[in-house]
Formats: structure tokens, sequence, C-alpha cells
């Protein structure tokens, strides 16, 4: 069972409606703060291009008060002062089987140059105070700031399941896969905005950094674009020299249909990259 259309850049309405008839389907619309309740779906949903709604997940701090004198030099979390359009996301329901749509429906879009990832999953598991592996929650000590807190868990207990779409720069939907993410980095966990290592639950085969790179990977690593222009750059000089790199380029991060930034997306260091590298 699938949906139609696929998901990507549409100019105007959507009509979703399931590739073969059935009469036990389920959706929901993800404009809560949660995607475990769904509605009755009856054969054809109308998708506009609604951004009545507003923004929903980058309004939560993700930092602590900065006041504290604990860890000075923290960039301070602030509500964004402008939002861009984002996108609709729709999640279906057929017994066991749950199919997500994410929709770029409009003139907002059609400039788009870059490349797209979008991750969906349970706004629960970013910013519920026990679960979130975005916020400061529960596991914050207000006395060792610096080291604790929900983002700084590490082990796998603090892995969650999401959903990967990857577009190209006209929106046109490549690559789709349900898998893990965690948090990645160090000092970058205390910063408003988060850097991401992707685990696919088995291999993720796609060509995203073009036919010279590599198509296999166990996962791939999500890293804020300002945090790493040396690296990016020292990686390129050494390029002609024959010496191991990495591939990378540079997309846009979309959360939940709300645009979280600019992400350097990469191969990630791994035993596998190693390999391939030394062999």
């Amino acid at each position: 069972m699938d949906f139609i259309p696929v998901s990507g850049y549409y100019e105007d309405t959507v009509l979703i409606h399931p590739s073969s008839k059935t009469s036990s389907l389920t959706f929901n619309y993800l404009n809560g703060f949660t995607i475990d309740s769904f509605r009755v779906f009856d054969q054809t949903i109308t998708v506009t291009n609604n951004q009545e709604n507003g923004y929903r997940f980058s309004i939560i701090p993700t930092t602590i008060d900065t006041n504290n004198p604990l860890i000075p030099y923290i960039p301070r979390w602030r509500a964004p002062k402008q939002f861009a359009p984002s996108a609709q996301i729709y999640r279906f329901k057929n017994e066991d089987q749950a199919i997500i749509k994410t929709y770029f429906i409009g003139k907002d879009f059609k400039a788009n140059k870059t490349p797209v990832v979008s991750i969906v999953m349970d706004s629960m598991d970013l910013f519920d105070y026990n679960n979130g592996i975005m916020i400061p929650g529960r596991t914050l000590d207000p006395n060792n700031p610096r080291r604790t807190g929900n983002y700084k868990q590490k082990d796998n207990d603090w892995k969650r399941s999401a959903h990967f779409e990857y577009f190209d720069n006209n929106l046109q939907l490549q690559y789709k896969k349900q898998l893990s993410i965690k948090l990645q980095g160090e000092y970058i966990r205390l910063l408003p905005q988060k850097s991401f290592k992707i685990y696919g639950m088995d291999t993720m085969q796609f060509p995203f950094f073009g036919e010279d790179g590599p198509y296999s990977f166990e996962g791939i690593n999500l890293r804020l674009t300002q945090d790493y222009y040396a690296h990016n750059l020292v990686n390129e000089m050494i390029k002609p020299l024959n010496c191991s790199h990495y591939h990378f380029q540079t997309v846009k991060l979309y959360l939940n249909g709300e645009f979280w930034g600019m992400y350097n997306m990469r191969e990630r260091v791994s035993d596998s990259f190693l390999k391939k590298q030394f062999k």
C-alpha cells in the first residue's frame, strides 16, 4: 500500500489518495505535539499551502538559561524572528504499516536550489521533558550544566526512530528510509541548534555525494554548516594529494516540516569508512 502523489514540490493543491482501494485507513496531519493520534481517512485528502498554524517546534527552547555563571560563553536560545515556509507532513496508517509524506507546496519553494533532508519523528522524542533528546530535560544537573542534560546523553537508550527523506535541488524525492537518530558532537550539544547522527537500520544505499562518491553507508552525519567550514576547507584542499577524506554537501534540513537551518551532510567516519579508505 502506498499513497499518490509522492513526496516533493507542488505548485498548488495536492489531492492525496491511496494507490489501491481500502476501507481501513487512518491518517493524521502533523500539526500537534505528537503524531500518535489518527483520524479516519475517507479516500481523498486535499492539501494546500496552509501556513496558518505557524511553527510549533522552533519556539521550544533547546538550551538552559545562559545567565548561569557555570556556563559562560554558551549562545542563548532565541525564538526565530522570522519563519521560513514549512512543509506539510501527513502520516498514514493501515493496520501495522505507517507511511509518511512530505509536501512542499507553493511558490515559496520554487526557487529552491539546495538539496533538502526531511526528518519526521515523534516530537515527544525531541522535546519531552523526560525523553526528549533536544532539551535540557530531566537529566540536567544545575550544578554541572556543561556535562548534563538530555542532549548530553550518548548511550543507545537515547537513540530514536525517525523517517528520513532526501530531495534533490528541485525538491524531487530521491531516497527515503526508516532509520535511527542520535545527537552528534560534544560542545555543540549545548548550542540552540544540534547536530545529528543518522543510522540506517540496515545499509543506506544511495549516491548522496554524486557518482564519484560512495554508494553504501552505515550512516551519515548532519552537522551545522558554521561548525564545519574549516573542516570542509581542509578536506577539499587535501583531495588532490590522494589522502583519506570524506564526502560532504550542504543541505537544508526540515524537522517535522519546519525549516531547521543549513546543515552539512557528510559521511560518518566508522569502521566501514576506514576499511574503504585503507583497503
